[in-house]
């Protein structure tokens, strides 16, 4: 509730249900430091949705969480998704894939929009520069029998 306090637009009303669809309410009341990480995670992801901005940043938002989650998250992201700006930030290509449009590329500290398929941007990534020198250099060392 704190959190929420921070938000003029949070719906406090949110939370208690997005608690119950995560599996957190016998958890609800015991302090955040004894949550595993999977359990921080959901309650981030309870707290973003409940904040009801007009945006959600969700940094890795998949880590620490168990499949069945996974599943849960990705159908409410995609609901939320057609009222609110859904950022998902990630390292992994599993991530990409099930959030294949608008993918922006971080490069050199600059970020640029990446048109094509995350299948794409695995084989672009894996052109250029210091990775494709270390892709040959371990294609040479190891991949000859």
């Amino acid at each position: 509730m704190f959190v929420l306090s921070r938000y003029k637009s949070s719906k406090h009303n949110l939370l208690p249900e997005f608690l119950r669809l995560l599996d957190l309410i016998p958890s609800q009341n015991k302090i955040l430091e004894s949550y595993s990480f999977g359990m921080k995670k959901k309650s981030q992801i309870a707290i973003a949705i409940a904040s009801n901005t007009d945006y959600i940043i969700a940094d890795e938002i998949f880590g620490g969480l168990d499949f069945e989650t996974v599943i849960l998250v990705q159908e409410i992201f995609d609901i939320l998704s057609k009222k609110k700006i859904i950022i998902v930030v990630s390292h992994e290509q599993n991530t990409l894939d099930k959030f294949p449009s608008d993918i922006r590329l971080m490069r050199h500290g600059t970020l640029t929009h990446f048109e094509g398929s995350p299948n794409e941007l695995n084989n672009f990534i894996k052109q250029d520069g210091v990775l494709h020198d270390k892709l040959v250099e371990i294609q040479q060392r190891f991949g000859h029998s």
